[in-house]
């Protein structure tokens, strides 16, 4: 019997190595040949994706499910987004991506000339912004994961947009965090029947939280020059892991303070490119803006 079990443990084993292959690459500028960091990789509904790391560089499980002629999706802001099948990536690491200039939809974010109102009108919140006992945790990691990988994983609120605004910062309460670093991506995205559609953003805005910090975290958005036009009614605003750094192996917990909500505005998904799941939850995390009035 216990020849068999050994028998059994190794025929597991073997069915592993042999049913997922990995497949590594780099991703390059097509016009300048420098490496493009932190790009999505995914195969669309197949649950399997990552981001690519500072260099470029990225590693794919292939799981054997997956056919040669199945597709891989590298999108990023700024580039033209590129389907290459897995055949296509095995007989080529170096992927290369062409440089786009994204025109913006009229009821996305919008470039059009504005003028903010008189200085004594005051900068207004979006979303929420208290906490007083943190009683509830939305976090990046899933209980029963075998891995504390949070690479591509987003969280983030469906947000109303009643005016016209100049976005100044998004905040954010951090409840627990175990890392020496992490880097997040920020994305705007279309609301459509209740979910979050097409990517809006033309800027890739990418910001680092050191030393295990904790507490509201802000960021600067002044520089980018974000306008929402209240037109698109709704605009989803979410979070995308795509670097870290653990304090040691066991590290994995990374939290915002969050509350139930009546209805379904909290948006998050576990995969790159992977389905949205809505629910009834709001995080502590609001945008500050000011009004504007169109000239």
């Amino acid at each position: 019997m216990k020849y068999f079990y050994i028998f059994f443990i190794l025929l597991f084993i073997h069915h592993l190595s042999f049913g997922q292959k990995i497949l590594n690459g780099q991703i390059k500028n097509a016009k300048s040949n420098q490496y493009i960091p932190y790009v999505n990789v995914a195969s669309m509904h197949k649950g399997i994706g990552t981001v690519s790391d500072q260099k470029g560089k990225f590693t794919l499980k292939i799981q054997a499910e997956l056919n040669e002629n199945d597709k891989v999706t590298f999108s990023c802001i700024g580039y033209k987004t590129k389907h290459l099948s897995i055949e296509e990536l095995y007989q080529n690491s170096e992927i290369y991506l062409q440089p786009d200039t994204v025109v913006l939809d009229e009821v996305s974010i919008t470039s059009r000339q504005t003028k903010e109102k008189a200085p004594q009108h005051k900068v207004k919140k979006l979303g929420k912004s208290h906490t007083m006992l943190a009683l509830f945790h939305n976090n990046f990691f899933i209980y029963g994961e075998v891995e504390s990988n949070h690479i591509g994983k987003e969280r983030g609120m469906i947000l109303p947009v009643k005016k016209n605004c100049t976005l100044q910062s998004l905040n954010f309460h951090i409840s627990s965090n175990e890392y020496k670093f992490v880097k997040f991506r920020l994305h705007f995205y279309k609301i459509e029947n209740g979910k979050p559609t097409v990517l809006i953003n033309d800027q890739d805005i990418i910001f680092k939280i050191e030393n295990q910090f904790r507490g509201w975290y802000n960021v600067d958005l002044k520089p980018y020059n974000v306008h929402l036009d209240k037109s698109m009614e709704n605009v989803g605003v979410s979070l995308q892991w795509v670097d870290s750094e653990n304090t040691d192996k066991e590290s994995k917990f990374f939290s915002i303070s969050a509350a139930p909500l009546s209805s379904a505005r909290h948006l998050s998904r576990d995969k790159v490119l992977g389905k949205w799941k809505i629910s009834k939850f709001k995080l502590n995390f609001y945008l500050d803006y000011l009004e504007e009035e169109s000239l």
